[in-house]
């Protein structure tokens, strides 16, 4: 019989081989959007013009991040209704972000809900301004989190690099004793550079599937996670047990 320490600890190794896959993952897409869109090395032949986010190749624009996303809010679901007993629907709130697995449910039907599901991207708005794409199920997600829709045609992964430094840079800005925060009146200055959509078709046919794998493994990754969570205290307590 496996004991149950070690079961714990081999299940806890089953799920580390698809962490490093998604690392790579996320590594190749921000090398490829590095090449193609901050160093432009697939058309250094081509003319150059400047811009307000400086030279760019002829036929290219500057717009705001609405021209390539829509983004949407999570809303003030009631604490009092919150459950820990699976009624209703999970909600996200933005503690739950980095670990994929909402912590409360509700059976609150909030009139400005926003429902997310796998593969959504969404940013918290408090604390620091981390990009992170959901692999848990479908939720709703609480306020002071964001969601990003990428417009048809706009890769999921061309979003995430567009928005990852301007991000950052807001989060870096930002002076308080306490919390910081981020807003819609950010999000408002936030540019894109937006080449044509023969570009961002190509681009759209080489990272998108790298984005779909690597939704793949995060949902994996909660699947296994959650066996994992029912499993090691039944055999913690000897209510079940596995033969080698």
């Amino acid at each position: 019989m496996l004991a149950p320490y070690a079961y714990g600890r081999q299940r806890h190794r089953s799920l580390t081989p698809r962490r490093p896959r998604n690392h790579n993952l996320e590594e190749q897409s921000q090398v490829l959007y590095k090449s193609w869109f901050v160093d432009f090395e697939p058309f250094k032949d081509g003319k150059f013009v400047d811009s307000e986010l400086g030279m760019i190749p002829e036929g290219w624009r500057v717009g705001t991040i609405y021209d390539i996303c829509d983004v949407y809010y999570g809303a003030p679901f009631n604490s009092t209704l919150f459950n820990a007993e699976k009624k209703g629907l999970p909600l996200i709130r933005i503690r739950d972000l980095a670990k994929q697995e909402a912590g409360v449910f509700t059976e609150e039907r909030h009139p400005k809900g926003q429902l997310t599901c796998k593969g959504d991207i969404l940013v918290g708005m408090d604390g620091e301004f981390s990009i992170y794409i959901w692999g848990g199920e479908d939720s709703w997600i609480n306020q002071r989190i964001s969601r990003f829709s990428p417009k048809p045609g706009i890769s999921h992964h061309f979003l995430t690099e567009t928005l990852r430094p301007q991000l950052k840079a807001v989060e870096s800005s930002e002076v308080a004793t306490t919390v910081i925060h981020i807003g819609k009146n950010d999000y408002d200055k936030f540019r894109a550079i937006i080449p044509p959509q023969g570009v961002l078709d190509s681009f759209y046919q080489i990272s998108e599937p790298l984005y779909l794998q690597y939704v793949e493994n995060l949902s994996g990754n909660q699947e296994l996670s959650s066996t994992r969570d029912v499993l090691l205290p039944r055999l913690m307590s000897g209510e079940i047990s596995f033969t080698c």
